[in-house]
């Protein structure tokens, strides 16, 4: 599928929404009745708007929409100050799913090279190796987004004049642009292997606030990439929560 193909995303309604209806109410006051039926008109307006941002992502994202609704809702439940930081951002579906869910009056800070995934190293094995010779064989990159795509996307959801998009490598742009970032409120890192995860956990993982939350996207699926973060929490306390997929997240 092509950025910009929409495709059809099914609507998930939670066993709850029977409450809502007038045969589960029985023995409820007419105050209580009319209490709970507010909350539920707000809470399905809520999911269908949740909704309508997975179906509007998905074609700009590399990521199952079930995934997409998790960290939705993984992301929603943050109450701590600060931007949201992604690494490795493709065509924006992810970073416009996680800047609608944790408040777009937040920075949005967006890191891609924009000319695909790096050459794996040693740690990412010999599945990488051989995955990234054929894509470059065939289509001369690996998952290679656009800026424009980005842009566009994450402008459906929020005001672009909050939106920094930086493109380059990202241990030639962290560096520079780490200390202008400020607290970090959600950190997405989705680099796939290990050399980006490990600069990406070094240079920003000192920014997430305490509260904040941190999602590492193919934690399970590249060994290069657990490795970096297994080697960089090790001895911190921290133990990364599975997901839906391959990704992981804690809370710093």
């Amino acid at each position: 599928m092509q950025a910009g193909d929409f495709a059809l995303v099914p609507v998930f309604l939670p066993a709850s929404f029977r409450l809502a209806l007038p045969g589960f109410q029985a023995g409820l006051t007419p105050a209580d009745r009319q209490t709970r039926n507010c909350i539920h008109r707000n809470y399905i307006i809520e999911l269908i708007e949740m909704n309508n941002i997975i179906i509007l992502a998905s074609p700009y994202s590399c990521i199952q929409p079930e995934c997409l609704r998790e960290l939705h809702d993984l992301v929603a439940g943050i109450q701590v100050p600060g931007a949201v930081v992604e690494c490795g951002v493709a065509n924006g579906g992810a970073a416009a799913v996680i800047w609608s869910a944790a408040g777009t009056e937040r920075e949005l800070w967006l890191f891609d090279s924009f000319e695909g995934l790096p050459r794996p190293t040693l740690p990412d094995g010999g599945r990488a190796f051989s995955k990234y010779d054929y894509h470059i064989a065939t289509h001369g990159s690996w998952c290679k987004g656009s800026s424009k795509h980005v842009e566009y996307i994450v402008s459906q959801v929020g005001d672009l004049d909050k939106v920094k998009i930086v493109p380059g490598w990202i241990e030639n742009t962290l560096p520079e642009y780490a200390a202008q970032i400020g607290q970090i409120a959600v950190l997405h890192i989705d680099v796939d292997f290990y050399e980006p995860t490990r600069c990406a956990l070094e240079w920003l993982h000192h920014l997430v606030v305490d509260g904040g939350l941190v999602v590492v996207d193919d934690y399970s699926y590249w060994p290069g990439c657990k490795t970096a973060v297994d080697e960089y929490l090790s001895g911190r306390g921290i133990v990364p929560v599975a997901m839906l997929g391959a990704p992981v997240y804690w809370n710093k």
